[in-house]
């Protein structure tokens, strides 16, 4: 199967919109590893912001600024947030290569697939 063919949907799997995400039947298990991920995700994502948003007052206290100045801070903290995943999306898309197509046996015109790192046979 070429993997860069259109993907064949069952009816109920088909997205309701072109362009639209699909909604692949998933096994209980999996739907609930998804839902933790996703909770963990936006816990981290919004903790580092709440983080810096909670402390402003204690930060300008200590830096004597006003309260027009300190709002900057959490400017500055996203901005540096957005440049960082910039940054690396822009490293994953020059790092990726696609996958090299497996061996071909010269006896059965099978592909080879191998399990180990080794190298070997």
């Amino acid at each position: 199967m070429d993997e860069y063919a259109p993907q064949k949907w069952l009816p109920h799997e088909r997205p309701l919109l072109p362009g639209s995400p699909s909604t692949p039947l998933h096994s209980a298990p999996k739907r609930l590893a998804f839902l933790l991920v996703g909770l963990i995700v936006a816990l981290t994502g919004g903790l580092g912001n709440a983080l810096v948003t909670v402390n402003l007052v204690y930060a300008q206290g200590s830096l004597g600024v006003t309260s027009a100045d300190i709002q900057w801070l959490p400017a500055a903290y996203a901005c540096g947030t957005l440049a960082w995943m910039a940054l690396h999306y822009a490293w994953q898309v020059c790092t990726a290569s696609r996958p090299a197509a497996p061996a071909q046996n010269a006896q059965t015109g099978m592909a080879q697939v191998s399990l180990s790192n080794s190298g070997g046979q």
